[in-house]
């Protein structure tokens, strides 16, 4: 199996997940090419399903929220990985 068949299965893999937590939404085709293909090439496939997964979990009445929470999941595992000092936000030393 090439990557990009590895990819579009993961990408399928998430839009699954995040579907059934919120079956009336979906990813628009930017979402899927400027964000989560991005997730995956850098932190892979399945960490990036079960990142929707536990964002599902956790945010249960707001697609948009879901969305940002998955996003700044799988921000915080690509710093984590390049060794990357997480902000601080303001006001906080």
């Amino acid at each position: 199996m090439g990557v990009e068949e590895t990819i579009h299965i993961a990408v399928r893999d998430v839009d699954a997940a995040f579907e059934k937590t919120y079956p009336e939404s979906g990813f628009s085709e930017d979402f899927v090419l400027d964000t989560i293909v991005p997730f995956i090439r850098k932190l892979g496939g399945s960490r990036v399903v079960d990142n929707m997964y536990k964002a599902c979990l956790k945010i249960k009445n707001s697609p948009a929220d879901t969305i940002k929470y998955f996003c700044g999941i799988c921000h915080n595992q690509i710093r984590s990985a390049n060794n990357v000092v997480p902000r601080r936000p303001y006001g906080n030393g």
